[in-house]
């Protein structure tokens, strides 16, 4: 840090400094601003953060922050509070349903991916189910967006078939693939009443690669 510290740079001098003011033992994640103002911490003893959830809602509020919102009671400052809430804006678990209805037609899906071994066969993604059942048809408009740690994403939504002889089964019908850090796509689909829809998310890469992703959804009626 020292050596960073002596490079010349003032903005990267003070950044140094910010982090080893609020570091603490052994591993400490720092969110710092563009305009370097510390918006919260991460601990790796703090049993409040295991797993992924309480980590994305700390950068969600940590953004939150940065943008000057005010944050709600069920949204502590994530610099003094480590407790975190679930809550109808907190990121969605694989499995939870993202519910759009006519009178709220957009939603979001915040959580991280992990790269895995073998070939494209072998590798499992994390499906979240999309319920748009309020809707008789319309256009389904996915926004992905990937986050600056090392592993790139591939999106697939995916339609779930019933062939009427008690075989159910998912078919992709769009796809944004292998997105990079920091990159961005979009997945549009028009759809029909009754059609049944999932996001499948496959992170890309080295083995144990992670990364966040966004996905912003948004239903268009007819």
């Amino acid at each position: 840090m020292k050596k960073i510290a002596a490079s010349g740079d003032a903005d990267l001098r003070r950044l140094c400094e910010l982090v080893e003011e609020n570091y603490g033992y052994p591993v400490d994640s720092v969110l710092v601003t563009p305009d370097l103002r510390v918006v919260g911490h991460k601990n790796v003893n703090d049993a409040m953060f295991e797993g992924a959830t309480p980590y994305l809602g700390l950068l969600k509020r940590g953004l939150a922050m940065m943008r000057g919102e005010e944050l709600s009671e069920e949204e502590p400052d994530p610099g003094h509070s480590h407790g975190v809430e679930s809550t109808a804006n907190e990121p969605r678990p694989p499995g939870a349903s993202l519910e759009l209805t006519p009178d709220h037609p957009s939603g979001e899906l915040l959580d991280v991916m992990r790269a895995a071994a073998g070939g494209p066969m072998q590798r499992v993604p994390a499906f979240y189910p999309l319920d748009i059942t309020g809707f008789e048809e319309g256009t389904i408009e996915i926004r992905v967006s990937v986050g600056s740690s090392l592993a790139s994403g591939t999106f697939q939504l995916c339609e779930l078939i019933d062939d009427g002889r008690g075989h159910v089964y998912l078919q992709e019908v769009v796809s944004a693939d292998d997105v990079p850090p920091v990159g961005k796509d979009k997945i549009v689909h028009r759809f029909q009443s009754g059609q049944s829809f999932q996001l499948a998310v496959l992170g890309t890469g080295d083995e144990g690669q992670v990364n966040a992703f966004r996905a912003e959804v948004t239903v268009i009626p007819r």
